[in-house]
């Protein structure tokens, strides 16, 4: 809404204080001019910075708050404010250009109440001023009167509380420290004294006064420790005495001596105390003694056992370990450095379950572990331990209970030995003896074992493995069963070429036999087998173990080489890369079909010949061959360019060594990669436009604040110039001005049309700016239900401001003719692709008009219509809509011919270095594939050219 001469005249005025923050001075200048003629009192700020200072000084009512300014932004300044205990209930509203709406939701989560677009109008920035301060004064008053009320009551209540808490507080305390005081000082075992700042006895209990040569507790009070214990001991103990009087500290766990009158030592263990009045000043002490007479043989006793366990412990190679009831270990002997490379004290209090392995602590470990403690005895385990250095021994451990005299498991104490070495031979002939048994039965030969019976020159299969029963054709036991060998090997062709008599002669010889023969299987079927026989004597038992290799697949694939190398070949010449194989001097040894397309030239012609000398062309690769022959090591070259009839082109070049059955040289591959470099070069293109695409939208914001303030100001001098409001004729009036006299001179220069002008031609602007914005932002969903008109105007109002000296042409010096059906549906896309399929059309129309020779003018006509249509498919009806797009101009259009390839990739019918080829191929791309629809080209009426897009109506 735009400003009339009465709008500041009905607004009343209320004094109340508004903080403006905008780096913008013009703007700045703008809306203070607004906000002070509607009354309030305005502070200034042109930054987030110095807006915080202004507020905490200012206290203001409001803050309009600038989003974009430098420093800190308007969001970052709006969280800081609501940070502050002191500004966190100053409602801010927010005024930008920044119409998004993630700017606004933004905004609201930062705690702003409002937001204003730029440019400001003032009726609404008035009225949401005024709500927002009504809203806050109604608010404080509320929070006022229930603040008031509710510290009336939490302050009685909490009075009363205090009261009764304080009583109840002082007469419980009173009652347990006299109890407890009783208590501890008539029935505790502990001897129990106080004195006061003298080192005098103010009071005993019933264990001390028994412990004292005297016949009454009262002779003992107002005594020093001297008069009741002697020189020696009463000076010490009445040092320390005053000395903790004096300092304040406490003396803990103080363990004395004292000789009795029998010559016996009593052994006490004493801690005393300052004892203070109210006000904390030391008053004397209180004291407490306990006999431990048996706590120091017992410890004595207990140094002996150690000292003899150490030395058992610390001699002995066993590893000897003490573990808590939970297995945690409390001893470690010291052999267990030398076993497992930890040092004891590394493993104390840790659980062994950590060291074993994982395996054996679920199934062995601890199950061994509960037996004990529920049996009460000895168990014996083999398991593995995980050494310092990561490696598993084998323990053998025997594991006991030590028990308490309740028969209670308290300790559990286990004796191991390192048996790795044992294990190791173990597994060494366990897995020898399985390796044996694998190899054998897994073996890829057919292995056999026969028992001779010379005397009676027969033989006796004993054992073999599954695949001599393959080779067989038989199963093994059916084998075993037929036992003679001669049933068995049935000789066809050459066979064995022995005879029984003489097999066995050479057998004696002690050499192995080795031979080939053909072996007839039930099945008819005859396998080639590689036979190889050597004798061995198992004591009284003379053995013969043949290994059997069918080496009937060997002789097939040597039949199937001949034909694999002719199937190498066919692909290698059906490969789209030049192939050329070359030995170290650079003749050629083969060469593909590709390389005859490549050079011209006939295998026949370059074979054996120098490649550098009949294909001059390649002679720039032969560094690069000699250097690969040299190093054994491959070459790639990217994108080597090549001049060519049709612009350039670009070739990837590999070179491979060749070290492969006594063939040496090098593979030379030659691929065109041309269209994959234009197609790499489109994306970067497209890059290079999306970045494009958001600059422009940052441009067109960064005018919105110069344009606001333009519009702005139009506005204001358009009131101060405006003689029928009151505030105009007072102003005018004291400056001596006639209000009449300057409305006449306003009227006859003209000067208000001027000032109309800078406002309209401002708003064009902003509705320009605007279309920018939109179609330059990306959103989060683009397709949605859009009408293809608004999307045609509003990519003409785009297309107006194209224009490109270099190739003659104007948009608008074009004739635009628009024939929008008004009727047309609704249709889901993605808007922008579609403005962007509109705008290719109209700038190749108007290129091509501005090439055409002639004065004729150029028009370009934009058509919309609704065609529904009905299809029959799978002999269902099924309804269906189209609506149609019809851009046609009056250029010189285009033939048939190159109709015909006008959607394809890289296909231009402008001159080279005008245009990638790319433009119609993406509203091919846009409009066929990502929206389902159809786009072709027919002629024109006037000789021109017709482009026809048709997009699907939802169903």
């Amino acid at each position: 809404m735009n400003l009339t001469t009465q709008d500041f005249a009905n607004i009343e005025p209320k004094e109340q204080t508004i903080l403006i923050i905008e780096d913008n001075l013009l703007n700045l200048k703008s809306i203070s001019y607004y906000l002070e003629n509607l009354g309030f009192k305005v502070l200034m700020a042109r930054s987030g910075e110095s807006g915080l200072e202004r507020a905490r000084l200012g206290r203001p009512d409001l803050i309009l708050l600038d989003i974009l300014m430098p420093g800190i932004d308007g969001f970052e300044t709006c969280q800081l404010l609501k940070e502050s205990p002191d500004l966190q209930d100053i409602p801010v509203i927010f005024m930008t250009g920044l119409t998004e709406e993630e700017y606004k939701i933004k905004g609201f989560q930062a705690g702003a109440v409002d937001y204003i677009t730029k440019p400001i109008q003032v009726e609404e920035a008035s009225a949401r001023i005024r709500t927002h301060l009504r809203l806050r004064e109604l608010t404080e008053r509320l929070e006022q009167k229930v603040q008031q009320r509710t510290q009336a009551l939490a302050m009685a209540n909490q009075q009363l509380q205090q009261e009764i808490a304080e009583r109840k507080q002082v007469e419980e305390a009173l009652r347990r420290e006299k109890a407890l005081l009783d208590a501890l000082m008539d029935n505790i075992s502990d001897s129990i004294y106080f004195k006061d700042r003298e080192c005098r006895l103010t009071r005993i209990n019933h264990n001390m006064f028994q412990d004292l040569n005297v016949d009454e507790m009262s002779q003992a009070i107002g005594k020093t420790d001297i008069e009741l214990f002697g020189e020696e001991f009463g000076r010490k103990t009445l040092a320390e005495d005053r000395r903790l009087i004096e300092t304040g500290r406490p003396i803990t766990a103080l363990i004395e001596s004292r000789r009795l009158e029998n010559g016996q030592i009593n052994w006490t263990l004493t801690t005393k105390a300052p004892l203070r009045d109210a006000t904390g000043q030391i008053i004397g002490l209180v004291g407490v003694t306990r006999e431990i007479n048996e706590l120091i043989q017992i410890q004595q006793h207990l140094r002996e056992s150690e000292e003899l366990y150490r030395l058992i412990t610390e001699n002995t190679s066993n590893l000897i370990c003490l573990h808590h009831p939970d297995t945690r270990y409390s001893y470690v002997s010291p052999s267990i450095e030398s076993m497992l490379g930890y040092k004891p004290e590394e493993l104390l209090g840790l659980s062994p379950y950590d060291f074993f392995h994982p395996e054996d602590v679920e199934w062995i470990l601890k199950p061994s572990h509960q037996k004990v403690k529920a049996d009460k005895q000895e168990d014996a385990v083999e398991f593995r331990y995980r050494a310092k250095d990561g490696r598993y021994h084998w323990l053998e451990s025997t594991i006991k209970p030590v028990l308490n005299p309740n028969g209670t498991v308290i300790h559990l104490v286990s004796v191991s030995q390192d048996i790795t070495a044992r294990k190791q031979a173990e597994k060494a002939l366990r897995e020898s003896e399985e390796m044996l048994r694998f190899i054998f039965d897994n073996a890829f030969d057919g292995i056999s074992v026969y028992e001779e019976f010379p005397e009676s020159d027969t033989r006796a299969l004993v054992d073999c493995n599954v695949r001599y029963a393959e080779i067989a054709g038989r199963s093994k036991q059916e084998l075993l069963d037929i036992g003679n060998t001669l049933l068995i090997q049935q000789a066809s062709g050459s066979g064995l070429g022995l005879s029984r008599r003489d097999f066995m002669n050479l057998m004696q010889t002690g050499d192995a036999f080795k031979g080939t023969f053909s072996w007839l299987r039930p099945d008819g079927r005859e396998n080639i087998v590689e036979y190889t026989a050597v004798q061995v004597k198992r004591g009284d038992r003379l053995l013969t173990i043949g290994i059997d290799r069918d080496i009937t697949e060997r002789v097939q694939a040597e039949a199937k080489i001949l034909r694999l190398q002719h199937l190498l070949q066919n692909i290698t010449d059906s490969m789209p890369s030049a192939l050329i194989t070359l030995d170290p001097a650079g003749r050629v040894l083969t060469w593909n079909p590709a390389a005859e397309i490549l050079t011209g030239q006939k295998a026949s012609q370059v074979q054996g010949q120098s490649l550098w000398q009949t294909c001059p062309d390649l002679e720039q690769y032969r560094q690069t061959f000699e250097q690969v022959i040299n190093q054994g090591r491959v070459a790639h070259l990217h994108r080597e360019q090549l001049p060519a009839k049709t612009g350039t082109s670009y070739r990837d070049v590999s070179v491979f060594p060749l070290e492969a059955n006594d063939i040496e040289g090098a593979v030379l591959r030659i691929d065109d990669v041309t269209r994959r470099v234009q197609l790499e070069e489109m994306m970067l293109q497209s890059a290079k436009m999306a970045s494009v695409g958001r600059l422009a939208a940052g441009v067109a914001h960064e005018i919105n604040n110069p344009l606001g303030a333009m519009i702005q100001s139009a506005q204001i001098l358009q009131m101060a110039f405006d003689p029928s409001r009151p505030r105009t004729r007072e102003s005018l009036q004291n400056c001596g001005v006639d209000p009449k006299g300057l409305e006449r001179y306003l009227q006859e220069r003209g000067l208000l049309e001027y000032l109309d002008g800078i406002r309209n031609t401002g708003g064009r602007a902003a509705k320009i700016v605007a279309d920018l914005l939109s179609f330059s932002r990306k959103t989060s969903s683009a397709v949605a239900p859009h009408h293809l008109n608004k999307l045609v105007k509003q990519t003409l109002e785009l297309a107006a401001a194209d224009y490109d000296l270099k190739k003659k042409y104007d948009f608008r010096h074009i004739e635009i003719v628009s024939e929008l059906a008004t009727d047309l549906p609704e249709i889901v896309c993605d808007g922008q692709q579609i403005q962007q399929v509109v705008l290719n059309l109209v700038r190749n129309a108007t290129q091509a008009m501005a090439r055409k020779r002639g004065k004729k003018r150029g028009r370009l006509t934009l058509r919309t219509l609704y065609r529904p249509e009905i299809e029959n498919q799978k002999s269902e009806i099924q309804n269906r809509g189209w609506v149609r797009l019809e851009i046609e101009d009056n250029g010189p259009g285009i033939s048939e011919e190159r109709r015909e390839k006008l959607f394809e990739p890289f296909f231009t019918t402008k001159e080279v270095g005008e245009g990638t080829g790319l433009g119609l191929w993406l509203c091919w791309t846009i409009v066929v594939e990502r929206h389902k629809g159809r786009i072709w080209i027919e002629p024109g009426q006037d000789r021109g050219s017709r482009f026809v897009v048709e997009l699907p109506t939802p169903d």
